[in-house]
């Protein structure tokens, strides 16, 4: 293989073309007319002239649209050569780029101007070299003429989430024009329509404080960045709006262990100081909910939970055993998001009396008569409050002259027969207890007073009508039997 190479290069020297297999190792040649290389020069960027190539401090460059190349004398002659740096130039000055003819060069710190030789050496003749005298001058970067804004974020409409998120996914970025000018720039939040401090923190990232609550409105403001050399300068818009973060779960509970309610026929009601509540996770996501009864068609209307999270019933007008009904509690911001319900029942009964009154529907002077008369001719009766409490109750019967006294199912009072007529009043006292509950009622006082049978006299009246010639006139007769 190295002598193929070899040969190879021999042949061109000499101005023939070849063709060698690879398989016989035979090389076939047609001798060109060409003339031998004699020289070779080197131009940069099409010319012959000493070049000064500008770059600038703190800047790895290449200027990649200009390059070094070869021009072989005589004309026609192969001009194939490899470009190299003279010995002892600063090794940050390089030849290289894509075809290895282009100058590059490393960071310099400071302004300096440095002078050297390119040269070219032939490929086929390495005797014949050609070299250009190069200057690279390293000089301060120029001030921008413009400055690019750019955000690496998806969108310019920023979202913060409460109590979390304090900044920007994307920063702000810049790109100073031309490429090689300086590259500093500060930026700024300007024409903030709110009292938010919103600012950019060291790596570009927009910063404000965490939100408790949600935003109204967008907030709007503008990054300006500002050319520290110069005055060139540009700004983006950005809004930013602060909202809940997104609803995971819905948890409900009630402050008591006891699901069985009770209510009052005829009356509205609710639980009082045990109610329902809930916790939405994460807890910056939105708290509120709604919830949702499921209860018999005929009573959706009847069960409702109120604004403290109390269980709230209407009035119902007849007595239920028992209501079954369950609660589940949705997100507001998520309706999907449901807690697992919990179950209650609701019996509507009556209420215990609050007070009684005891009336009797005639006079409370009884007058009886002795051997036969045994029940009072008018009746007891109780009310009760409220109207539709129960009302029913037991009579407490004070007799302390043993009359015997009792009060039957359709409540009359009844006492036993007496002997004799009395020759003064005796007394007794009735009062009402309720069955249900405790309440008392008022104490009616009654006497009574035994007398004999009066006799029974019956009047017969006969009317006489006398006419004579002038006048009428009656004549009464009254007979005893």
């Amino acid at each position: 293989m190295y002598m193929r190479k070899l040969l190879k290069k021999f042949l061109l020297f000499l101005g023939s073309s070849c063709i060698i297999s690879s398989v016989t190792n035979v090389t076939s040649c047609s001798i060109r007319n060409d003339k031998q290389l004699e020289s070779i020069c080197i131009k940069y960027d099409n010319s012959f002239d000493s070049p000064t190539i500008v770059g600038y401090i703190g800047v790895d460059e290449t200027i990649d649209d200009k390059l070094f190349s070869t021009v072989a004398s005589p004309s026609g002659a192969p001009n194939d050569a490899t470009f190299t740096i003279e010995d002892g130039t600063d090794s940050r000055i390089k030849i290289g780029g894509t075809n290895n003819n282009q100058l590059v060069w490393g960071n310099f710190a400071q302004p300096t101007d440095i002078t050297f030789k390119v040269i070219a050496t032939s490929n086929i003749i390495p005797t014949v070299f050609g070299e250009i005298e190069v200057t690279l001058s390293i000089q301060q970067r120029p001030n921008p003429t413009s400055i690019k804004l750019g955000y690496s974020g998806e969108s310019t409409n920023l979202v913060a989430t409460i109590k979390d998120t304090t900044k920007s996914i994307g920063k702000i970025s810049s790109q100073v024009i031309p490429s090689y000018a300086r590259p500093e720039v500060r930026y700024e939040i300007r024409n903030n329509d709110s009292s938010v401090d919103i600012s950019l923190d060291s790596d570009g990232y927009i910063t404000w404080p965490q939100f408790q609550t949600p935003t109204n409105q967008d907030i709007h403001f503008d990054v300006v960045g500002t050319a520290i050399y110069g005055d060139a300068t540009n700004s983006i818009s950005f809004t930013l709006k602060a909202i809940y973060a997104q609803t995971a779960s819905v948890e409900l509970s009630y402050s008591s262990e006891n699901k069985n309610l009770r209510g009052y026929i005829g009356e509205s009601g609710n639980t009082g100081t045990d109610k329902l509540s809930t916790v939405v996770k994460p807890n910056n996501a939105d708290q509120s909910v709604t919830y949702e009864v499921n209860i018999a068609e005929e009573y959706k209307d009847s069960v409702q939970i109120g604004s403290g999270g109390q269980i709230e019933w209407s009035r119902i007008n007849n007595t239920i055993n028992s209501i079954p009904f369950s609660v589940v509690a949705k997100s507001t911001a998520d309706s999907s998001k449901i807690s697992d319900p919990i179950n209650f029942d609701l019996e509507i009964t009556r209420r215990n009396p609050t007070s009684l009154r005891v009336n009797y529907s005639e006079s409370t002077n009884l007058v009886t008569t002795i051997l036969n008369q045994t029940k009072s001719t008018g009746t007891l009766s109780v009310g009760v409050e409220p109207a539709l409490a129960f009302d029913d109750c037991e009579w407490i019967i004070n007799d302390p002259n043993n009359l015997g006294i009792q009060i039957d199912e359709n409540n009359y009072i009844t006492w036993n027969a007496f002997n004799e007529p009395t020759d003064q009043s005796k007394s007794f006292s009735i009062q009402a207890r309720a069955t249900h509950g405790e309440a008392l009622s008022n104490v009616v006082n009654f006497t009574i007073k035994a007398v004999y049978q009066p006799l029974a006299v019956n009047i017969l009246w006969k009317k006489f009508i006398i006419i004579d010639s002038c006048c009428f006139w009656y004549q009464r007769t009254i007979i005893y039997y």
